[in-house]
């Protein structure tokens, strides 16, 4: 991105931000606006989880991708630091935040795996590609974010399949990011417990039994995913 069109983009986000508080002197819009900040703010809301970071382990944590507003993303941004962030792996087909992070946080390595959010089987490639970035920066001793859009789909199933590859159990993984992060859905869990058992050399039988666990954890956890999705673009949105 050219260094003008940087320029032009600052514009177009301080006169949105300008608009928002024009739009607040009105007595219905600041009803809105509190409610609003209500759900943000409240922990048993889904909103409230969208850029939370969420400690999977001392070294994975998951989250959403970075607000759109720059000012947001700032300081979203000081938070992943805070928490010693130091590596990045972007499971977003839709998005390459590349030139961001070279601008914005060059102190953080930026890597992409992704994957569509289509709720159909995933390639097995795509398990081994993120993998692969996660593990690597283990190996360098640093502490790695892990986002999709809105960290409900692609990247809590994505972490799920790291603790796999740790040596973590099927139900206590996917209970572990269950409750760091409690909007995460992680509907390609059984994919991952597949892709893990298989780079084991499981047997088909052993292939099945990994994928009926996770299916039956996730009947015995139900999560209203619609609304979860719905609160955390509501909140994206407003």
């Amino acid at each position: 991105m050219r260094r003008d069109e940087r320029t032009q983009q600052r514009c177009s986000w301080r006169k949105r931000r300008a608009n928002i508080t024009r739009r607040s002197t009105n007595p219905g819009h600041e009803a809105g606006e509190r409610s609003n900040a209500m759900s943000k703010n409240n922990p048993f809301t889904p909103a409230y989880w969208t850029h939370q970071v969420c400690e999977i382990t001392p070294e994975l944590f998951l989250s959403a991708a970075l607000p759109h507003d720059l000012d947001e993303a700032l300081v979203v941004l000081e938070a992943w630091r805070a928490a010693g962030i130091t590596d990045y792996v972007d499971v977003r087909i839709e998005a390459d935040a590349s030139e961001f992070f070279a601008e914005y946080a060059p102190d953080i390595r930026y890597r992409r795996a992704p994957a569509d959010d289509h709720l159909g089987l995933q390639d097995h490639s795509w398990w081994t590609q993120a993998n692969e970035l996660i593990h690597a920066a283990f190996a360098r001793g640093g502490k790695c974010m892990v986002t999709c859009a809105i960290g409900v789909n692609r990247s809590p199933s994505i972490v799920f399949s790291t603790l796999l590859t740790l040596g973590w159990d099927i139900e206590a993984a996917l209970t572990q990011v269950r409750t760091a992060r409690p909007v995460a859905v992680a509907p390609y869990a059984d994919q991952a417990a597949v892709w893990h058992a298989l780079t084991q050399g499981k047997s088909q039988t052993e292939v099945a039994s990994v994928r009926r666990r996770v299916q039956r954890w996730h009947q015995q956890n139900p999560i209203d995913a619609p609304r979860v999705i719905r609160s955390i673009h509501n909140r994206l949105a407003s």
